[in-house]
């Protein structure tokens, strides 16, 4: 685990330029600079444990085959 990571929000793992490898995080969505965490300073702090980026399998949207019905809400009066 590295320390304090969840003080970060977002996050990119570029794996192509000049930050390929490094893991870019910052504080808030679109906002501010990245702080770069370099693999050798990953490698370092999580003790020897190699981490691989992840590679998730994406499916296609399915479409409904019955449309969707959802009643309004009601106010009561208490």
């Amino acid at each position: 685990m590295i320390h304090r990571i969840s003080n970060w929000h977002e996050w990119t793992w570029p794996d192509e330029g000049a930050e390929a490898g490094y893991i870019l995080a910052r504080s808030l969505p679109e906002l501010g600079p990245w702080k770069k965490f370099a693999p050798a300073h990953i490698t370092k702090v999580t003790k020897e444990h190699i981490f691989k980026k992840p590679n998730p399998t994406i499916s296609e949207h399915t479409q409904p085959t019955k449309s969707w019905t959802i009643p309004a809400p009601v106010l009561l009066n208490s």
